[in-house]
């Protein structure tokens, strides 16, 4: 590992945050809401466990090996050949979550802020800006993590302020929506987190391989925490029956924000959520693309940026309008999930039996 690639705890704990939060966080509410009713919530921190079992995972994984990625790994105990089909399998999922995030926020933009612009324009734009960073490798992408992480922080307390014009009877009774619908919400707050996976391909990048769990655990506390405050204020503010006839509930809970001076909280929100959408698809693309190059190894990684570039924009503008955008999304994701949690698990079982005929 060259030494301009190697990433800080902060820029480390930040790519995960990045990589976790995507365009589903606006409409995260209305998902559990759907099922859980007033009890969403507690099905958003429920649905953490997932996360923490892939954490727990990548933290085992590179404590025996700790130079080796799982796409490495996967080729010694599967084989070339097998091992190739899984990695590119595992690969897709990324590149899937860098497309489906850029046509959600191409979708958002063009609804509420830049009318005058259509898909392909903001498509183009924002690839363009990724490309760019994603082309100097990962010290560029966890120096941009860090800095619109903090230059864009206030974004997760904007909402907040409409909790005085909140009621905190719409959240009651708790457990009123029964625990076999608590239970069936998870399913939903699941799909939230994706994109924790990443941890399997950059935590050879870590400046310090033991810091990895404490990292992983941070930005799990941290994104379970937004999500979990986002939903509860939308039940406070709106209320389950008028959430749920929103597209973007969390959008609208900011439209309400009037303060003088300021015409509309809005497009603030917007703009500042817009660069957090954008961190989240370069994550992904970053480590489509690092991966892809350990299976294609004949292409060098600059290359395979570059080849991309035009297929990433192509492929995000197939998703269609946000409603088709999002059914599609519920029939892969469970997919991925599963494949994901049966393929990383194998791997870990792997490097278990070995260390265990290692030490016998």
């Amino acid at each position: 590992m060259k030494e301009d690639n190697v990433l800080t705890d902060t820029q480390f704990t930040l790519m995960l945050i990045g990589a976790m939060i995507g365009i589903g966080i606006l409409t995260l509410p209305n998902d559990v809401i759907k099922i859980a009713k007033q009890d969403g919530w507690i099905s958003v921190i429920l649905g953490a466990i997932y996360p923490v079992y892939i954490v727990f995972l990548a933290s085992y994984i590179s404590s025996k090996h700790p130079k080796e990625d799982i796409l490495i790994l996967s080729k010694k105990f599967f084989g070339k050949a097998l091992g190739k089909i899984f990695n590119l399998i595992f690969l897709l999922y990324f590149f899937f979550l860098a497309t489906q995030v850029a046509s959600g926020i191409s979708g958002v933009l063009n609804i509420y802020m830049v009318h005058f612009l259509n898909k392909w324009n903001i498509l183009i734009g924002t690839y363009i800006v990724i490309t760019y960073a994603v082309y100097h490798g990962s010290k560029a992408v966890g120096r941009l993590n860090e800095f619109i992480f903090f230059a864009t922080f206030i974004k997760f307390l904007i909402p907040l302020i409409a909790i005085k014009d909140s009621s905190i009877l719409n959240i009651r009774p708790v457990l009123g929506s029964g625990v076999i619908n608590i239970i069936k919400g998870i399913e939903q707050t699941t799909f939230a987190f994706a994109g924790i996976e990443i941890i399997f391909i950059i935590y050879p990048f870590i400046q310090n391989n033991k810091n990895l769990k404490k990292c992983g655990w941070k930005s799990i506390v941290f994104i379970t925490t937004i999500y979990t405050v986002f939903t509860i204020l939308d039940i406070v503010f709106l209320g389950i029956d008028a959430s749920v006839k929103f597209l973007w509930p969390v959008v609208t809970v900011t439209e309400s924000i009037m303060i003088p001076v300021i015409n509309s909280f809005r497009y603030i929100f917007m703009s500042l959520w817009s660069l957090t959408m954008f961190k989240t698809i370069c994550n992904n693309y970053f480590v489509f693309t690092y991966g892809l190059n350990e299976v294609v190894q004949k292409v060098k990684r600059k290359n395979i940026v570059l080849l991309l570039f035009p297929i990433a924009i192509i492929v995000s503008s197939l998703y269609g309008n946000v409603a088709d955008s999002r059914k599609f999304t519920g029939k892969i994701m469970p997919i991925y999930v599963i494949f994901n949690i049966v393929f990383t698990s194998l791997i870990a079982i792997f490097v278990y039996i070995k260390n265990r005929r290692a030490i016998s």
